[in-house]
């Protein structure tokens, strides 16, 4: 079971690959990889966002109580 898993994630990967490929290393690989770096700070900006109202939501109910 657990090799039939590694190996279905290994064919997973070679398939991604093949397809992924061409476009991180052609022309458009510059801004290929700047969308990627977006993408990125985008996510770490959100969950820093949503960290932020954690800790206000946590003030709010505690000066609730």
């Amino acid at each position: 079971e657990e090799q039939r898993e590694r190996t279905d994630l290994k064919t997973l990967m070679r398939r991604f690959w093949k397809v992924a490929a061409p476009y991180w290393f052609s022309e458009d690989k510059v801004q290929a990889r700047l969308r990627l770096l977006a993408v990125f700070l985008l996510t770490l900006g959100t969950t820093g966002i949503s960290v932020g109202f954690n800790f206000l939501g946590r003030d709010f109910y505690n000066a609730l109580a």
